[in-house]
């Protein structure tokens, strides 16, 4: 439900609660208690007597909701091992990531791919196999290790040409870049608030993903 969609319609169905007539409203005004009960703050769908009373309700609410959100989504990374097993590494705040702001829709796109998992390195194209993760090699390098993010955007010599610009341009920004380890490296690059950062991998992350397809 949109809580801010209606605001005076509910305002309204409180002060009305005991003539309330059709079912619509009947049905709305229960969706507002089981939100209050939800919420802990059943109390206050019989305390409120004024409009001040109501807009401090909706304030108050509105936060609670939010941070019982944030709580669950926090929770639901931590404990996740399959599917959210790389995103949980690189969304450490709940809030809007800066690569998002990118003008270029293939290059948000990307970036998306690999955080979410949703792309075409062994790592993921495995768990559908039901293969071991010791066994998703990297069918590009003979590294002999296991095809995941971290290899693909760090490490692997299949993508060193396009890779040493992108290293380049961290290092400016980031002098001691060169020492971190790939995990470090890797989410630095994908967690950047730098606007030229995240253009830069995201314009690695489209032109390797189009490279390793071509070679298929």
């Amino acid at each position: 439900m949109d809580y801010d969609r209606h605001p005076l319609q509910v305002d309204a169905l409180l002060f009305q609660r005991n003539s309330i007539t059709t079912s619509r409203r009947r049905a709305l005004l229960q969706r507002v208690k089981e939100i209050l009960d939800h919420s802990g703050y059943s109390y206050l769908f019989y305390s409120c007597n004024s409009s001040s009373d109501i807009k401090s309700v909706c304030t108050m609410l509105r936060s609670r909701i939010t941070n019982m959100y944030v709580q669950t989504f926090c929770h639901n990374l931590r404990i996740d091992s399959g599917k959210l097993r790389f995103y949980k590494t690189c969304k450490t705040r709940y809030t809007m990531e800066k690569y998002l702001e990118l003008d270029n829709f293939d290059l948000r796109s990307t970036i998306t791919k690999i955080r979410i998992s949703a792309h075409p390195l062994e790592i993921e194209k495995g768990r559908y196999k039901n293969l071991p993760m010791c066994e998703r090699i990297c069918k590009y390098c003979m590294s002999n290790k296991v095809e995941d993010e971290t290899h693909f955007m760090s490490s692997c010599p299949f993508y060193d040409h396009e890779r040493n610009e992108l290293f380049k341009e961290a290092t400016i920004f980031h002098p001691n870049f060169s020492t971190f380890l790939d995990e470090k490296k890797t989410t630095l690059l994908l967690t950047s608030q730098n606007p030229h950062i995240t253009e830069k991998v995201g314009s690695f992350v489209f032109h390797c993903l189009g490279k390793r397809s071509r070679t298929q």
